[in-house]
């Protein structure tokens, strides 16, 4: 009977090693196995855009029409009999629309028509960012309040629900045919904000 016992706790000894080295192995291939991860990665929304413009004449001039693009992104100022040495300022409320925190990079401002090559940006001033009111940088503005204190420089932080109002300082040069007409043409640089 010993014998047979003997047999049996060899066969189970050898039947557990047999065992143990097979887990051993298919958990080792399991470590070091390659896995194949599907992720799905939502940012939000990206959405800024130039709510409303004026602008504002410092010399006797022409009646300026502003008009924004459907995207928001771009501000067309139609001029008409436009003097040599006209200053002016371009006004622009920007909101974040969207859902994600936007970075405003700056504004570029170019020119058609007999502007053309008569165009200087003196200063991009920002204000903001507002949550509710920003009267006192957009409402009643006259030539001779600007620029106002307390502006900012870019790059602009603007969270959701945010807006921020920009002042821009032209003049066209001396130059510049006398009854001119053009066209000037703002551009929004945004970028979402990496923190």
């Amino acid at each position: 009977m010993h014998k047979k016992h003997f047999k049996i706790a060899y066969a189970l000894f050898v039947l557990v090693v047999f065992l143990s080295t097979i887990l051993t192995v298919y958990a080792y291939s399991m470590w070091y196995a390659i896995l194949g991860v599907n992720v799905t990665i939502e940012t939000g929304e990206f959405n800024v855009e130039i709510g409303s413009c004026k602008a504002v004449s410092c010399s006797p001039c022409c009646c300026t029409d502003c008009e924004v693009s459907d995207d928001g992104s771009t501000v067309y100022i139609m001029f008409e009999n436009v003097p040599p040495g006209w200053v002016g300022w371009i006004g622009l409320v920007i909101a974040n629309e969207g859902s994600v925190t936007a970075e405003i990079e700056d504004v570029t401002v170019s020119a058609s028509g007999e502007l053309t090559g008569h165009l200087h940006v003196v200063h991009v001033y920002f204000y903001g960012p507002y949550k509710t009111s920003f009267k006192e940088v957009w409402g009643k503005v006259e030539c001779e309040d600007l620029p106002f204190p307390g502006w900012i420089e870019p790059p602009v932080i603007l969270d959701p629900g945010y807006k921020v109002v920009s002042w821009i300082e032209i003049y066209l040069d001396e130059e510049t045919p006398y009854g001119a007409s053009g066209t000037l043409i703002v551009e929004l640089n945004t970028s979402f904000y990496s923190g």
